[in-house]
């Protein structure tokens, strides 16, 4: 089963983590959790949007060789729709679902960054250490279609936030307290 795994991760782009120890066996399951494989010079991140229901975050993915470090959280706004906060240790870069926005300056300070949807689909989230690089690759994603992530339902939400969609904690653990 262990071989498996590492080979996932082998050919999700994180062969030379795997190389250097516990540390970058840590740093490529968290990759591999987050939806994120390396790609020609840039992180992309491509979870299903459909699993972004509860709020999450991953931190310490390395892009570059000595620029940086990235973290992104997905949050849920007042009206059940998902985003990122994104962050950086070293100056990187960011863009959403396509790239079809400009890339945006990431710093220690996170950033909101709405989650778009594409049709066909691309990853939701792009980073990389070149703005450059990233305007270039906007003119090699070919979408027809972009559309802002949809609301999830407030039952959902309150299900994987409190145990039950109607909120507060399930009538069984009143019970057996």
């Amino acid at each position: 089963m262990a071989d498996i795994w590492i080979l996932t991760l082998e050919k999700r782009g994180c062969a030379a983590m795997l190389k250097s120890g516990a540390t970058g066996l840590a740093q490529a399951f968290t990759l591999s959790l987050s939806g994120a494989s390396y790609h020609d010079s840039h992180l992309e991140v491509s979870l299903s949007v459909s699993d972004l229901h509860r709020e999450i975050a991953f931190g310490g993915l390395p892009i570059g060789v000595g620029v940086g470090d990235a973290s992104a959280r997905v949050r849920i706004d007042d009206e059940n729709t998902p985003y990122f906060e994104v962050s950086a240790t070293g100056t990187l870069y960011a863009c959403g679902g396509g790239c079809l926005a400009e890339p945006i300056t990431l710093g220690r300070t996170p950033t909101k960054l709405d989650i778009k949807i594409t049709n066909p689909e691309t990853a939701i989230l792009y980073i990389a250490t070149s703005r450059k690089h990233l305007e270039q690759l906007r003119s090699t994603i070919h979408v027809s279609e972009v559309m802002s992530a949809p609301a999830h339902e407030s039952q959902l939400l309150a299900l994987h936030r409190h145990g039950s969609a109607m909120g507060g904690l399930p009538m069984w653990f009143w019970f057996f307290l």
